[in-house]
Formats: structure tokens, C-alpha cells, sequence
């Protein structure tokens, strides 16, 4: 009796090993064709080497506008009192 516990406490440690060893190996597997797909995808994708000047245009054409020329009120000052609070003389 004690031979077939033993030889099954072994099966057991064994086939675990193995099923984690076959999990990670399909998950690094996964890992490295998704990586090897999207970087495939990139470098095949003709770039068209002609710029279009018009929205080079249209950029140096717009006006850049600071905080001074917008003209916005000052912001209220908005006093909140605290009960109970005194401020110092």
C-alpha cells in the first residue's frame, strides 16, 4: 500500500510539473508572436515621402495668443468663513 502512494504522490508531482511547464511555454509563445506580428505590420507599411505644404501653410498662418491678449477679468476672491475661527488682530 505504501509502494502505490508513493508511486502516485510521484504521477502527481510529475504531471503538475509538466502542465505548468506546457502553460508557460504556449504563454511565451503568445507573447513573442504578438510582438513579432505588430512590429512586422509597422515595417511594412509604404511611408509616401511627399509632405503637404498646406498644412505647413495653414500653421505658420495661425496667430498665437498669450494670457495678456485674451483681455479676462481677474478672478473673484471667494472668502469662505470658518465657524468659530477669529483671524488675529
Amino acid at each position: 500500500m505504501k509502494k502505490i502512494s508513493r508511486y502516485l504522490l510521484f504521477l502527481s508531482i510529475i504531471t503538475f510539473v509538466a502542465v505548468i511547464v506546457v502553460i508557460v511555454q504556449q504563454s511565451y509563445d503568445k507573447l513573442i508572436s504578438s510582438e513579432q506580428k505588430v512590429s512586422a505590420d509597422i515595417i511594412l507599411k509604404p511611408i509616401k515621402p511627399q509632405l503637404d505644404t498646406s498644412v505647413l501653410d495653414n500653421l505658420e498662418k495661425k496667430e498665437e495668443f498669450t494670457e495678456n491678449d485674451l483681455n479676462l477679468p481677474p478672478p473673484p476672491l471667494a472668502v469662505t468663513p470658518v465657524p468659530g475661527f477669529r483671524p488675529a488682530p
